[in-house]
């Protein structure tokens, strides 16, 4: 949107739900801001420009965490870039906040770096501080999924730190406190983001049946898409391409034990990362989504910790180039590589036969191993061809894999859509998507909700169309529940229609047993009217000779009130309530009034609060630790 304001509750998708609760929404991501505060309209073209940035955000910080790690600049560079073409953001292209959590994953990582012996034993380094911000970013700009991930993995990397670190356990104890205390910080600052979907989590379906979610998890049929294509390959295509080339396979194989040793901690996170990343079709990862359930909300499990994976493999791979340019190792070495790139050759071939394609990995390998071995021995004015030599066998090396993924390369888009899902976001590719004419108030009833348009289920976000499902988004249990009746379903389709029960408990959750035969029976019914049905506020004339009941079809969710206006200028509050755990009711007076029902989040102001006494928090910390910093650079009075 360009313009407009927010909308507490969207009507529009899935019979109605919480703004608030899609966390996949971007709402509280500031770069996202840019477009309605500039009134840029958001194209497919800006956002494939943003992704970019995004990309690019991630190299820098891929060559932040090597910087920090490895203490070399030819290796942090040559990782950065490797990291752009990781295969991962070509292959979910079209899931932006799943690209911007790829992004943020190295940076994550590169602020949850113990201290190294050359730092001060009692001060933590200054990356402790910008930790609460990465943790910040990945909750409201990246997949939810991504985030407890990162969660569990930064859990995981502090207890390795503490058991295999190395040095005095004192440094480490005061970080992996500190560590804790950042991340939780930045969840503090994500509270107005993520607090709305913990409160009401057991509105959620997802919470519900988390337990028996499909998931899409790697295997080892996927690991040849380290260095090769994922056509063939089981599962979701969009999931699965864990690509990061030859250069990082035999980075990894020039590993030698004292990097191993130094590197343990990496070592294993590398390890449980590919472990969690096989989801189902690991007893590790069962096992622990039953003893941590909040680690099975997520569906992908192959694109939640694959990135993680990709970011550690590349960084003990820069690990084995840097050992390779101070030291000779045995030819050997080499061999484990070339051997796992021809098994991967094979295995893809076997599957989906392309020609050409077995010369092209072959040519791909024997360029980039000359390129290691000239940077091995570059010396002078021979070193910046041998880098850019090496730089250009990685981009060759991409080049044959990430343009023919799938998801990412389709000769003709616009025609395609038009095929398939001709709905306005797909056929528009200029001017802008969201009209924010759809959020205005209508006079008169809701009209009819729709299955949505040609299958798509989201033009409701799009024209202001009243669906029955959504492409993605929060699903209420509430609505599962009527979608799974098909009266239920039958009287939600409707448009509006009212349903008056005199005599009936008009309690917070009330129970009627024969509703079912009353909702398909239903009439119009002159008592209750529906004059103006806007976003969140949505207003009655009503007529009634006696206290009743009033079921309409729209599903119950917390935070429905209304203001009973009387002709008299009396008026007081009426709280909606759940009926028979699906649909939104009003107890009503007897009387001729009006009624103005609103949707106001519960618990969103003391989440902005905390919000806000969280970031003020990191600001006072920041300003302590620069704080000698600032002093030294005051002018000296004479």
């Amino acid at each position: 949107m360009s313009r407009g304001s927010l909308a507490e509750w969207m009507p529009f998708q899935s019979m109605g739900y919480p703004f608030r609760l899609h966390l996949q929404s971007g709402l509280w991501y500031p770069p996202l801001w840019v477009f309605p505060l500039l009134k840029i309209p958001y194209t497919l073209s800006a956002a494939v420009t943003l992704q970019a940035l995004h990309v690019l955000l991630g190299a820098l910080g891929m060559y932040t965490l090597l910087r920090t790690t490895l203490r070399t600049r030819r290796e942090a560079l040559l990782g950065a870039f490797v990291f752009q073409l990781f295969g991962g953001f070509y292959s979910n292209a079209e899931h932006v906040d799943i690209v911007r959590a790829f992004a943020f994953t190295p940076w994550w990582l590169a602020c949850l770096v113990p201290p190294r012996p050359d730092e001060a034993e009692n001060r933590l380094p200054l990356r402790a501080l910008a930790l609460p911000v990465a943790v910040w970013a990945m909750a409201v700009g990246g997949y939810p999924g991504n985030l407890i991930s990162m969660l569990f993995l930064t859990a995981a990397f502090v207890g390795f730190v503490l058991v295999a670190g190395r040095g005095s356990a004192t440094p480490r104890r005061r970080w992996a406190v500190a560590s804790a205390a950042a991340v939780l910080l930045g969840l503090l600052m994500s509270a107005a983001a993520l607090g709305p979907a913990w409160i009401h989590r057991h509105e959620l379906e997802r919470h519900r049946v988390a337990a028996e979610v499909q998931r899409a998890s790697l295997s080892l049929s996927h690991l040849p898409g380290l260095v090769e294509d994922i056509r063939g390959m089981p599962g979701d295509p969009s999931m699965s391409s864990t690509f990061v080339g030859f250069a990082v396979v035999c980075g990894l194989c020039l590993l030698d034990r004292r990097a191993l040793r130094r590197f343990a901690p990496f070592v294993l996170l590398l390890v449980l990362s590919a472990a969690m990343a096989a989801g189902d079709n690991t007893p590790i990862y069962r096992g622990l989504r039953r003893l941590i359930p909040p680690l099975g909300y997520s569906r992908f499990p192959s694109s939640d910790y694959r990135c993680a994976f990709a970011v550690l493999a590349i960084l003990l791979a820069a690990a084995g180039w840097k050992t390779l340019r101070r030291r000779p190792l045995p030819s050997w070495r080499w061999i484990p590589a070339a051997a796992f790139g021809a098994w991967a050759v094979w295995s893809t071939g076997r599957r989906v036969p392309l020609r050409g394609a077995a010369l092209e990995a072959a040519g791909a390998f024997a360029l980039v191993a000359v390129a290691l071995l000239l940077r091995r021995n570059a010396r002078g004015a021979l070193r910046p061809l041998a880098a850019a030599l090496l730089l250009a066998a990685v981009s060759l090396d991409a080049a044959r894999v990430l343009s023919r993924l799938e998801t990412w390369s389709v000769p003709d888009l616009m025609g395609t859509c038009r095929v398939y899902q001709p709905t306005l976001a797909r056929l528009a590719d200029a001017g802008v998507v969201v009209s924010p004419g759809v959020f205005l108030p209508r006079s008169g009833p809701r009209p009819a909700r729709s299955a949505g348009e040609a299958g798509y289920r989201a033009s409701g976000y799009l024209t202001g169309e009243y669906d029955l499902g959504d492409f993605g988004g929060p699903i209420l249990r509430a609505r599962e529940l009527a979608a799974g009746d098909p009266a239920s379903l039958a009287y939600a389709s409707r448009a509006w229609l009212p349903v008056v029960l005199e005599g009936f408990p008009r309690d917070e959750d009330a129970r009627i047993p024969d509703l079912p035969s009353r909702l398909s029976s239903a009439k119009t019914d002159s008592r209750v009217e529906q004059v103006l049905y806007g976003a969140d506020r949505i207003d009655y004339r009503v007529r009634l000779e006696r206290p009743a009941l009033v079921v309409e079809n729209e599903i119950y969710f917390p935070g429905w009130s209304a203001r009973v206006a009387g002709p008299d200028g009396s008026a007081h509050r009426v709280e909606a309530v759940r009926v028979n755990g699906v649909w939104r009711g009003w107890p009503l007076p007897a009387g001729e009034y009006e009624l103005n029902a609103r949707f106001r989040p519960r618990g969103a102001r003391i989440l902005a609060l905390l919000t806000l006494a969280a970031w003020s928090a990191w600001t006072a910390w920041v300003v302590a630790r620069f704080r000698g910093s600032w002093r030294a650079l005051r002018p000296v009075r004479l």
